[in-house]
């Protein structure tokens, strides 16, 4: 396979995915809050004259953060409005966001849509993926831009480097350093159904790659696409473009079916294997995650994206203390060193090992049972669903529809990103709650309506 083209289909799969990303926070709109300063309800809001001195973990169908965030900012919602100031990092998932104020630090995006209005200032770098991106005149990133959308308008001034994934591209304002792009160009590059419309207007950025008698790049301009480039003879280019044709049509590569089916059986005998164990051996457990999956499940979304990002901080932080224990150990007992720095690589392993085992499986699990439950309680109502062997038929029937539906492109992983997230919440609250679920204590299994 020439290079482009297997370039141009692993460009044109990594949008489809980050796309689908981008889709699980237009989909489901969270309504849980909690953080060491939060605030809960179907609008949060921080007024102007409010300063928060702490981080911030917010949730619902509206933010509009107006005062003052001395620390890092976590924000989930329908939409999101940011027109005060995150002295630390902004972290933010939602449909529209919008910012019009200043990040002090990195600015992480994902939504449908992303807007930087001319009054808006990011202190650092900006990592974003969505459908639409636009940076309006006016506003100005401090480092690097990095982007993996359907389209990009850059209209504002970019200090550092720029860096795009996209299909549509089109620079109107300024790259201080180099600019590297891929602008694939393919009308129909992204077809995901269900898609919501926008509650905001959004702007139109023709497929491929574009500069504008406005576009300034201060270093060297590398792109790829599979149109020709249109590019303004004033557009100002300190370091030259070097450009890559790509082919118009996607390339996919060579796959054989019968190692994919056989993929999948192995797969599905697995899921089967490890859910026997979990019904075999923690029934209770097992029934009382899946009691609050089906319970809240939006709720459980919000909180599993922040148990997520807890996850991450956690490995940061362990890391961290590890490393600033083994120096000041260094200076005064050096001969503990060895140990700490083996406990903490422990520590972050088994926390590693331990979310991947759970995502690889208990979501999948989970999900699979209660869509096989309610089956057969359709089909054979009158039938009680507590014994053993009814609930492993169960099991089986919903994990077969759970591995057909998730070998779909692109809606296989927004259901894969669903019942992760939504598990992980689900978890989350488990253990932080010492009440148990009225069904579990009954010992009924949650699907049934007795």
């Amino acid at each position: 396979m020439n290079s482009s083209k297997g370039w141009h289909f692993a460009t044109k799969q990594l949008i489809q995915f980050l796309c689908a990303l981008v889709l699980l926070s237009v989909l489901f709109f969270v309504t849980p809050s909690w953080a060491k300063d939060a605030a809960s309800g179907k609008q949060v809001t921080i007024a102007a004259e409010q300063i928060i001195h702490d981080d911030v973990y917010l949730a619902g169908e509206t933010i509009l953060l107006n005062g003052t965030v001395k620390g890092d900012a976590v924000l989930a919602a329908k939409q999101i409005t940011l027109n005060g100031r995150v002295e630390g990092d902004l972290i933010a998932a939602g449909q529209v966001i919008t910012i019009n104020g200043s990040v002090g630090d990195d600015a992480r995006l994902a939504g449908q849509v992303l807007i930087l209005q001319p009054k808006a200032r990011i202190a650092d770098d900006a990592i974003a993926a969505g459908f639409s991106w636009e940076n309006q005149t006016g506003s100005n990133i401090g480092g690097d831009l990095t982007i993996f959308a359907n389209q990009a308008l850059l209209a504002g001034s970019i200090k550092h480097d720029a860096i795009a994934a996209t299909n549509a591209l089109e620079l109107r304002g300024s790259v201080g350093r180099n600019m590297q792009a891929t602008a694939v160009g393919d009308p129909q590059l992204v077809e995901i159904p269900f898609v919501p419309k926008p509650p905001v207007t959004v702007a139109p950025v023709k497929p491929g790659f574009t500069l504008t008698d406005t576009a300034q790049v201060g270093g060297k301009v590398n792109y790829k696409s599979a149109t020709t480039a249109q590019i303004s003879p004033r557009a100002k280019i300190g370091g030259g473009v070097v450009g890559e044709a790509l082919e118009q049509h996607q390339i996919a590569p060579t796959s054989n079916p019968v190692r994919e089916a056989i993929w999948q059986i192995q797969r599905l005998l697995a899921l089967l294997f490890v859910g026997w164990l979990l019904l075999r051996f923690v029934p209770t457990w097992t029934h009382n995650l899946a009691t609050r999956v089906k319970a809240k499940p939006l709720s459980n979304l919000g909180w599993g994206i922040l148990a997520f990002v807890a996850v991450g901080v956690g490995t940061i932080a362990i890391a961290t203390v590890t490393v600033i224990l083994s120096i000041l150990l260094a200076i005064a007992l050096p001969s503990l060193v060895p140990p700490v720095l083996g406990l903490g690589i422990v520590a972050n392993l088994a926390l590693a090992v331990s979310f991947i085992a759970f995502a690889s499986f208990v979501p999948q699990i989970v999900f699979s049972l209660l869509a096989g439950s309610w089956l057969l309680q359709k089909l054979q109502p009158s039938t009680p669903i507590q014994p053993p062997v009814r609930q492993f038929v169960a099991l089986g029937i919903g994990l077969l529809g759970f591995v057909l539906l998730t070998t779909v492109p692109v809606l296989g992983a927004i259901v894969t990103l669903i019942a992760i997230f939504v598990s992980l919440g689900a978890l989350a609250q488990h253990v932080t709650s010492r009440k148990p679920q009225e069904a579990i204590v009954n010992h009924k299994f949650p699907i049934a309506n007795h």
